[in-house]
């Protein structure tokens, strides 16, 4: 029996310590998140933006994070604007969300 108790006593402060994180943030160890557009500005019915999420440790999270375009989410990384104009973007991951930027669309010149 104390064997037993031991082996629960044991097994349980080991679960105890390692579900415990000192640090903030996911349990993936992200403090904060960036969003970038690979183009900007693009020109207004010819491009598309395409964004990518980066965290803090240097990894890209684009796939498993949603970004949002003018505050709605979008489907996927890639954005094709209705209109010329700008446009605020943001992205948002576990708990976590980035700081917004501007992308552009320009209006073509004829």
């Amino acid at each position: 029996m104390k064997k037993l108790f031991l082996l629960l006593l044991v097994g349980s402060i080991f679960t105890i310590t390692s579900c415990n994180k000192s640090s903030g943030g996911n349990s993936d160890g992200l403090s904060s998140i960036t969003i970038a557009a690979l183009q900007n500005p693009i020109v207004y019915g010819i491009g598309e933006f395409t964004f990518r999420v980066q965290g803090n440790d240097n990894v890209t999270y684009t796939s498993s994070s949603t970004i949002y375009v003018d505050g709605t989410a979008i489907t996927g990384n890639t954005f094709d604007p209705p209109t010329a104009g700008t446009y605020e973007v943001y992205a948002k991951r576990d708990g976590l969300t980035s700081s917004p930027i501007t992308v552009t669309a320009d209006a073509v010149s004829l």
